[in-house]
């Protein structure tokens, strides 16, 4: 990347590492809504150190005689973390749940609910990164990165961990929309995978979206204004709400400008709403660029036919802090869901810092 894809190129890049120890790397998810305490749902609040979500549903599913289905969760969390999160059981009391043992996982919490956790019913997520090996003195410089990305955002990239360990995901992805299952199937079979669920071959979708969401973001980035500003044709995203809404006038440039909203870009499909003028130009080129036009997104069939939606181009930054300590340099913020706390730590370091997820390359992506 050249230093215009960063949101505070006037910070200097700084060399660090993160999670050279799973424990460098704490998640804490914010709950949309409080649990009632009544209902036939147990909502419990885990705390899991080196298990990613679907590892830690199939723990307490073997537990509790339950069928992993069956357990709600909000988001996805990684292996390489130690995070908390609320997940839901059914038909399992406070006690029980409470009465819970594992090495690696704990239940903290546990409150009856009326309905099962769905997926996206969270507020964001509070992260706590240490940031080791940083050259004397760069606290200046890191508070100083993260007050900038609170006051501007920090731009919504998709990160490694999206990609796939060999970063092929989204050529497979890409196989699909324009269907070559076989081809597909074959390369899904050369990653390792002996079997071919639907649950893989969203991932794979996924992973090309996000190839093309990313390729729109850095041009966009190179504009004027960059994504500090929307443009008449752009589909824009309100953070309070969600709402998309055509920019038509140049008023709302003040409003993005205010953190109110940002310009959108696109996760290609046939329900995704399609912005005008030089904004459609762009992802349209996007497109043409991996071979794929819209056309080709109007295929049919009962997985190709719900792909489509609008990601904001930029994440709001909040509650920022840092703190030293022996060890190195603590940083803390808050994220919506679905943004990645990576993309603020890589801008303090601007291509300079290592760790698992740092990359914003399929070339380089890791394991998700």
């Amino acid at each position: 990347m050249t230093q215009t894809n960063w949101m505070t190129p006037e910070c200097a890049a700084l060399p660090f590492e993160i999670r050279r120890e799973v424990e460098d790397f704490e998640v804490q998810e914010l709950p949309l809504y409080p649990a009632t305490g009544e209902g036939g749902h147990l909502y419990i609040t885990i705390e899991k150190t080196g298990l990613d979500t679907a590892r830690a549903k199939r723990v307490l599913a073997k537990h509790f005689d339950l069928d992993p289905r069956t357990i709600g969760h909000a988001g996805q969390k990684d292996a390489r973390a130690v995070t908390q999160q609320r997940l839901s059981l059914e038909g399992i009391s406070v006690d029980q749940a409470m009465a819970f043992e594992h090495a690696r996982l704990r239940i903290i919490d546990a409150t009856l609910h009326g309905h099962k956790l769905r997926r996206g019913h969270l507020a964001g997520n509070r992260f706590r990164i240490l940031l080791r090996d940083l050259p004397e003195g760069s606290k200046v410089t890191v508070d100083k990165v993260m007050q900038l990305l609170q006051e501007r955002g920090v731009p919504n990239r998709y990160m490694a961990q999206r990609f796939g360990q060999k970063g092929d995901n989204a050529t497979i992805g890409r196989m699909l929309v324009l269907g070559d299952v076989q081809g597909a199937r074959e390369a899904a079979r050369g990653q390792g995978h002996k079997h071919w669920p639907k649950a893989l071959r969203t991932l794979m979708v996924g992973a090309w979206q996000a190839q093309i969401f990313n390729a729109v973001l850095e041009a966009r980035m190179g504009w004027e204004g960059g994504l500090q500003t929307v443009c008449p044709g752009d589909l824009a995203i309100r953070h309070e709400s969600g709402g998309i809404f055509l920019v038509e006038e140049e008023a709302d440039s003040s409003r993005a400008k205010d953190l109110e909203i940002s310009a959108s870009g696109p996760l290609p499909g046939r329900r995704a709403r399609l912005p005008e003028g030089a904004v459609l130009e762009l992802e349209e080129g996007a497109l043409a660029a991996d071979g794929v036009s819209n056309e080709d997104l109007q295929r049919t069939g009962p997985f190709l036919s719900r792909l489509g939606a609008r990601r904001p181009l930029r994440a709001l930054v909040s509650n920022v802090s840092t703190e030293e300590t022996p060890d190195g340099l603590w940083v803390v913020f808050e994220l919506p869901p679905g943004a990645f706390a990576t993309a603020v730590i890589d801008e303090v370091g601007k291509g300079l810092g290592v760790g698992w997820g740092l990359s914003a390359s399929p070339s380089q992506g890791e394991v998700q």
